[in-house]
């Protein structure tokens, strides 16, 4: 008997945890996701830089169109094998309204640049921003080896 029980309160705890976890609940007052994408020419030499945005944070004025970006932080782990680097970026994405902070996980491979990327601080109108995301970074438009172009995309969630 107790392992009938057992079995059948087991199935109803899946059945609940099933039905949860796939009805996503958005906290009250909770802002959208606005998707955005983003794009800036960076220098190896960490040089401030203009930056484009457009999407759907744009649209909803979570985001400016334009601004600059500085790299404030980097570490540069791996090359051991002489075919992978890993890098730990933070960038400082400033607006003529505030700024905010991105932290970049990037991988270099044989394939070229890939990062997730997720926001971590921000100040006056990005005070409380979050969002993230992936990105690539590719070759400079004019064949240049002093940077790449790197491309954002994901979402942001004002506060």
């Amino acid at each position: 008997m107790r392992t009938s029980h057992g079995r059948r309160l087991f199935v109803a705890a899946l059945a609940f945890g099933a039905t949860t976890s796939i009805t996503p609940v958005a906290p009250i007052g909770a802002s959208p996701r606005s998707d955005v994408h983003i794009e800036v020419e960076t220098l190896f030499s960490n040089a401030t830089v203009p930056f484009t945005a457009s999407g759907g944070a744009v649209d909803d004025g979570v985001l400016c169109d334009a601004g600059t970006v500085t790299t404030v932080a980097n570490l540069a782990t791996g090359w051991q094998s002489g075919q992978t680097m890993n890098f730990h970026v933070d960038k400082e994405f400033s607006c003529p309204d505030g700024a905010f902070v991105v932290r970049l996980s990037a991988h270099l491979g044989r394939d070229g640049v890939e990062f997730r990327w997720v926001v971590i601080d921000g100040d006056g109108a990005y005070s409380g921003l979050a969002g993230s995301g992936s990105g690539v970074g590719l070759p400079l438009p004019d064949g240049s080896t002093d940077g790449v172009f790197d491309v954002y995309d994901g979402a942001l969630i004002a506060s």
